[in-house]
């Protein structure tokens, strides 16, 4: 098992079983928490005109840098112009 996914499981997001690597429930949570900020990221990225490609690599990174309540703020925030939360 490599460091990360050994991390992961001691988080409690993820279970082995065999060679398969499992989401646990707090592991979805984790996992659908990225994935909005991403999207978020990487529709503002887009809409003031960065290509997609760009967008995405760099909303990759941005995902990670607010805290939940920063993130929460900003989404409500730009939700009636973007769509977000």
């Amino acid at each position: 098992m490599t460091k990360a996914l050994s991390n992961l499981a001691a988080a409690g997001l993820v279970r082995m079983s065999g060679h398969d690597v499992l989401l646990t429930a707090e592991g979805e949570r984790a996992a659908s928490a990225t994935l909005e900020r991403h999207r978020l990221f990487e529709r503002l990225l887009v809409e003031a005109g960065v290509d997609a490609r760009t967008a995405s690599a760099e909303a990759c990174r941005m995902e990670h840098c607010l805290s939940e309540d920063s993130f929460r703020r900003l989404a409500d925030r730009l939700a009636p112009e973007t769509g977000a939360a």
